[in-house]
Order: structure tokens, then C-alpha cells, then sequence
């Protein structure tokens, strides 16, 4: 008994103690990386899992799993399949000229690359803070920065036109109402992003677990394509031979192992967006785009399929 309140005495002083000095203590999560000191403490593996975010954008259904691919059906290259109960109507209402203000697809592809920007600014305006990886590392994820503001740039410019140009991390003393650039301006500092790329990029990368990461093939295959947007063809061609010189791309021996899901990333292949084939790691429609929606939406009307099929293309 006598312990029992001797314990119960000590608790009840020793809350007192720190409840009287409660507004004189700074409490900060010592436990945990925060965004004020992420650079600066955060580990090579937690640096690393920043850079990688750069990528996530790209498997949003804002973007690479739903609204560019659906883009194809705009051009009139496919039709919208299942169109029972309004699914689809935001690309029928596109491809026919017949859009209104809300149409949610116009709505997400103007939104799905900036949260991918924002997240390269962030790691093109820090990190170089980071004393915990060497200086190689530091110029390889600032040319994956460069390579994918670059990429979500050009897919902004080339439906939009003008779009305001962002090259720096935002903070809440920013002013936010900011002006559209000039498209040409823009086609310039995209030509920049990507030649930063290739000149930080590594041809190849030596572990497999970094498939999926920009390389200088891919810096030098998205210049020529902006090169050609812009019919500058002798720029084209220079770094269409940039990309061939490089000595690590062939031709698979049947085209059609390009489209084969057991060869991606084949030797073709200059940048593809990846997804988690393992369904039970991640659903089709996993909030992150992990796993790919395709196969639902490509599937014939007749199949079975989880959450689907759309038939679209069909």
C-alpha cells in the first residue's frame, strides 16, 4: 500500500513539474525528418524517396493512366466505348468541339502536371543542402528534376498554350496569381530543361532497382521531339543522333514486343512511366496511380474485368 502512494505521489509532483514548465519548452518531433530540416538530416534513402515523388505525378489519372492516353480518342484516333450512364462524356464532349467550362477532362489534364513541377522545383532549390550524398548524386537527381519539368512543361504547353512558367520552390510569401508566359518563352526553358538533363544524366544506370529513371537517352529522345514541334528539323536531327550515338539502344527483333507487358522497358525503350503490376500491393485504382488502369479501359465490352471494361478503342 505505502508504494502504491508513494508512486501515486511522484506522478502527481512530477506532472505539476512539467505543467508549470510546459510554456517555457520547445517540443520538437526529434523522432521524424520534418520538411524544415528534410535536406539537411534526412538519410541518403530519405533523400532519395524525395526525388522519387517526382515521378508519382506522371501514374495519376490525371495524367499518364487516364488523360493523356485519352487524348488519342480526341484526335479521333478511338472512340469512347461504354458510354452508358455518362462514362466518358468529358472525352465525347472533347472530341466533338463540344466542351463546356466544368468539363472535367479538360480540368485534369491543366492540373495533373503541377504537382510534379512544384515537387522538381523543390528538389532543384534544395538539394544541394543535403551533406549526407555526394556531389554525383546531387548532379544525377537535379538532371531527373530537370528531365521531368521539362516533361510536364511540354505536355502544358502543347495544350495550353501560354502557361505561367514556375522555376522555383513556392512558399506561403509568394504571391500566387501568377501570370501566363509567353508559349515561346516557355518552348525555351523547356530546350534548357531538357539540356541539363542530358548533360547531368548517366547513359545507364548500373542497379536494376533504378529502371524508370531518366537517362540521358531519354534528356536527348524528348529534345528531338520538341525539336520537331517546333520544326526546327537540323536541331532534330542532331539530337535524334545524340540519342543513337550513345550506343545503348537497338531494335527489338519483332515490333511487336514493344506492346508485349513481359518486355517493358525493352531495349527501345528511351523513358516509360511505371506501374505495380501486383494487384494485391496495389489496386487498378489505387488513389497513388500505382497500378495501371489500362487494361479496364482497353478491355473488350463482352470481358470480365474488375471495375470495368470500358471498351475504349474497341
Amino acid at each position: 500500500m505505502k508504494r502504491t502512494i508513494i508512486s501515486t505521489i511522484s506522478v502527481v509532483v512530477l506532472s505539476t513539474v512539467l505543467s508549470g514548465c510546459m510554456d517555457k519548452l520547445e517540443i520538437l518531433p526529434n523522432d521524424q525528418i520534418i520538411t524544415e530540416n528534410f535536406f539537411e538530416e534526412g538519410s541518403p534513402e530519405e533523400i532519395e524517396s524525395g526525388v522519387n515523388s517526382m515521378y508519382q505525378r506522371l501514374q495519376s489519372s490525371y495524367m499518364y493512366n487516364l488523360r493523356m492516353w485519352t487524348l488519342d480518342i480526341v484526335a479521333g484516333e478511338g472512340r469512347v466505348g461504354n458510354e452508358a450512364g455518362g462514362n466518358g462524356l468529358e472525352t465525347t464532349q472533347l472530341s466533338n468541339f463540344t466542351a463546356t467550362s466544368d468539363n472535367s477532362g479538360a480540368k485534369e489534364l491543366w492540373r495533373g502536371p503541377w504537382a510534379g513541377i512544384s515537387r522538381t522545383n523543390w528538389i532543384l532549390t534544395n538539394i544541394d543542402k543535403s551533406p549526407k550524398i555526394s556531389d554525383a548524386k546531387k548532379t544525377q537527381y537535379k538532371g531527373e528534376a530537370h528531365f521531368l519539368r521539362g516533361l510536364y512543361y511540354f505536355n502544358l504547353v502543347r495544350l495550353f498554350g501560354d502557361v505561367p512558367w514556375i522555376d522555383k520552390q513556392q512558399t506561403a510569401s509568394d504571391d500566387l496569381q501568377v501570370s501566363r508566359t509567353s508559349k515561346d518563352i516557355v518552348y525555351q526553358h523547356i530546350i534548357d530543361d531538357f539540356s541539363d538533363a542530358a548533360s547531368m544524366l548517366p547513359a545507364v544506370y548500373e542497379n536494376t532497382t533504378d529502371i524508370g529513371r531518366a537517362t540521358k537517352g531519354a534528356a536527348f529522345g524528348l529534345l528531338a521531339k520538341v525539336y520537331l514541334t517546333l520544326k526546327r528539323y537540323n536541331e532534330t536531327l542532331v539530337a535524334i543522333d545524340s540519342v543513337t550515338n550513345l550506343g545503348v539502344y537497338s531494335l527489338n527483333r519483332k515490333y511487336e514486343w514493344n506492346f508485349s507487358d513481359l518486355r517493358e522497358n525493352g531495349p527501345e525503350s528511351l523513358f516509360e512511366v511505371q506501374y505495380e503490376k501486383d494487384v494485391t500491393a496495389y489496386s487498378e485504382f489505387d488513389i497513388l496511380g500505382q497500378g495501371g488502369w489500362h487494361h479496364e479501359y482497353m478491355a473488350p465490352l463482352a470481358s470480365i474485368n474488375i471495375g470495368g471494361p470500358w471498351g475504349n478503342f474497341g
